[in-house]
Order: structure tokens, then sequence, then C-alpha cells
């Protein structure tokens, strides 16, 4: 009985703080040491098993750093390099494909990554987008592509007739002019703005703007103040009522052969002074002139302005430098009437033509469908303005100016 109770002491004394003793035992999926205290109070490391729930644990479980790249965060890639986690779960760095783009920070230069690093490629060539001669495109490396105004740099302004342009802010300044006026290079507006600005130009060929680009003309600069263009010629009786489409070969206005007339399309692609008609005759030069609007070559030429609308038009005529006197209305005999050009009757009211045919006159009057032939005779507008000669048949100039 008393060797009972001393073993159940000693039990009773395990972990007692003199005795220091350490048993081992065993935990599920651990081994665990313990270290009794004073109190009976125990106190356990847990120490790894070789084995767990979760299966065997290996140097390799231990060693892995990543997953994904995004497990990475140590890692800091270059502007062409990339971060990978490799199935061995190690953080590495690779390098891009070659020929990904990527920057220098340069705007000059174009750059691609090769072998890791952004290498330059070509330097940046600078369009000129605004085909000025009197700007300068360059590149800045912080800016790119800039556009400069050269100053005082030779230039060619596009005029041949020019020379010595230069650049201000930009700008192709015109040079010395080179060309006369009433050249090809260097037109007139018309005949009187070459008599303008070159008083002593004779009467000749010159060059004159068009709406359909610059086009050679014979100049009057003496007739009745000068700057005329000649747009038709006249040598013997020609009857005709309308000159809308032109009449012989248009060469011939310039020489001042044979019968032929402008078209009125081209003579209303010039830029006119004014739209007075001279009509250049052996009896002296008559001017006939109008303030009505529609008081115009295209509508004389179209046989328009006769007998019946010569009141409404309020047209005047001037005769070899004489005043200008407003031609009348006789009246239209029944059967009679008829498109007619330019023409007058005498101081005794004997008609007078000038250019083409009458709306009324003694005797028959025919004029034939194409209005190059008429039989018997025939009158214009009423007056007293014109010669007392008959100048129809009579070789004559037409001029506008």
């Amino acid at each position: 009985m008393k060797k009972f109770a001393a073993l159940v002491v000693s039990l009773l004394c395990i972990g007692c703080p003199a005795s220091e003793d350490i048993y081992q035992v065993e935990d599920v999926g651990l081994r665990r040491q313990d270290i009794l205290l004073p109190g009976g109070d125990v106190q356990g490391f847990d120490i790894p098993n070789v084995e767990s729930d979760s299966g065997p644990i290996t140097t390799e479980d231990t060693n892995r750093e990543c997953e994904t790249p995004a497990d990475c965060q140590g890692l800091e890639p270059g502007e062409c390099e990339l971060v990978r986690c490799t199935t061995e779960g190690q953080c590495v760095l690779e390098n891009k494909p070659t020929g990904n783009p990527c920057s220098d920070d340069d705007e000059c230069t174009n750059t691609q990554c090769d072998g890791g690093v952004c290498t330059v490629t070509t330097q940046v060539e600078c369009p000129d987008e605004d085909h000025n001669d009197c700007t300068i495109e360059s590149c800045r490396p912080d800016q790119g592509c800039t556009v400069t105004n050269k100053l005082g740099t030779p230039c060619d302004d596009g005029d041949p007739c020019t020379a010595g342009d230069k650049c201000n802010e930009g700008v192709c300044i015109a040079g010395t002019l080179t060309c006369a006026l009433g050249t090809e290079d260097n037109p007139a507006a018309n005949c009187k703005a070459l008599l303008t600005a070159a008083p002593a130009s004779p009467s000749g060929l010159y060059w004159i703007t068009t709406t359909a680009g610059p086009t050679e003309v014979w100049c009057d600069m003496t007739t009745a103040g000068g700057g005329w263009i000649r747009i038709g010629v006249m040598n013997g009786q020609l009857p005709i009522c309308s000159l809308v489409a032109g009449l012989g070969d248009a060469a011939a206005v310039k020489t001042g052969t044979g019968n032929a007339f402008l078209s009125a399309t081209t003579v209303s692609s010039f830029t006119l002074a004014s739209d007075d008609v001279l009509v250049n005759l052996t009896a002296g030069p008559t001017i006939f002139t109008s303030s009505s609007v529609d008081w115009r070559w295209q509508a004389i030429a179209d046989g328009t302005i006769n007998a019946s609308n010569v009141v409404s038009h309020g047209v005047q005529a001037s005769v070899a430098g004489g005043a200008f006197g407003t031609l009348k209305n006789n009246g239209i005999a029944a059967g009679k009437k008829g498109p007619s050009l330019l023409g007058g009757v005498t101081a005794d009211n004997k008609y007078t033509l000038v250019l083409g045919t009458g709306a009324q006159g003694f005797g028959a009057f025919v004029q034939d469908s194409s209005c190059t032939a008429q039989s018997g005779v025939g009158g214009v507008w009423g007056g007293t303005a014109l010669p007392s000669v008959a100048s129809w048949g009579k070789p004559a100039s037409v001029f506008v100016r």
C-alpha cells in the first residue's frame, strides 16, 4: 500500500519545476513537444510533420516566389522588358519582342525595342504640309515638328514678271516688275486700263485678262479717247441681223481684214470699263451709249436694240466727236418690224444704216433666216445724230471698251 502511494505521488509530481523533465507526445499531424509548468500547465510547440493533411511538403513548394506575374512586386521592368512568372514559380524579366513600340522621350526619333533596349531606328522627317517657300519645317526634341517663318530669303511668288522676290513673315513678297503691262505674262484688265497705265502706248496687239484666261486683242489707242477693243471688222455691204454666234474667222478681227466678228460669249468674257460701242466708219467714228442695264454688246448682237425699244433704252449717239444726241423711234410700219443692230436717221429723216438691217424703211424688206442677206432697203432708229451721207455698205470696225 505504501509502495502504491509512492507511485501516485511520483506521478503527480511529473512536470514539477524541480525535475524539468521533458516528454514527447504525438498530436494529430504534428509532433508536439510539451513542457510541464508549475501547477500542471503545459506549454507546447508544434513542429511540422513530414506529412500533413494537404500532402507532402517538398523543397520545391517552399521555394516558389509567384503563381502569376502580379505576385512579382519587387521587379521593375524597363521600357522594353516585361515580368513573367515561370512554371517553377520564379519571377524573371524577359525582353519584349523586337519591333515593339517604345519611347525615348525624344519627339524627333522613331524607336522600337531590340534586345530589351529602346533603340532609335530613324529620325523623324517633318513634312512640308503648307508647300510654302517662305516657311521651314524642323523638329525639336521637346515639341516635334514645328514651322518657322523665313525672313529675307529669296523665293518665287509665281509671277514670271517679277524678279528678286523675298520672304517676309512667311509670305513671298514680289520684287521688281520685269514684264511690260499688256504682255501675255502681264496682261492688262482691258485696253483702257493699259492706256491709263501707259499713255504712250500705240494702237496694236496687246494681251488682256478675260474669264477664259489671257487673250490677245487689237487695241485702238487714239480714236475717241482711245482704249477700245476691236471685236469686229466689216469690208463692204454685210446685211446681218444677229452676231451672237460670231461671224467669220476670229483671227481676222485682230488683223482687221475680211468680214469677221467675235461671238457675244467671247465679248462678254472681257472686263470692260464701260458698255459703250464704237463703230469707226470712213465718214467718222460713231459712239453709241446708254445708261440702261440692258445695254451691252450681248443684247445688241442679238438684235434686241432696235427701233422698237430704242426709246426705252435711251440710246444716244455721238458722231465724229460731236455732242451726244438721243435717237428717236419713227414708228414701225405694219409688216416691217424686224431685228436690227446699230443705225439712225439723217437730219432730213432719211434712214442711214450703220450696221445690220433696219426695222422699217422704204420699199420691200426681207431678211433671210441666216441673217446674212436681205432684199430691199431698211431703216433703224430715228434721230438727227448720224451723218447725212449714207454709211451703209462702207468699211467699218466695231469696238467696245
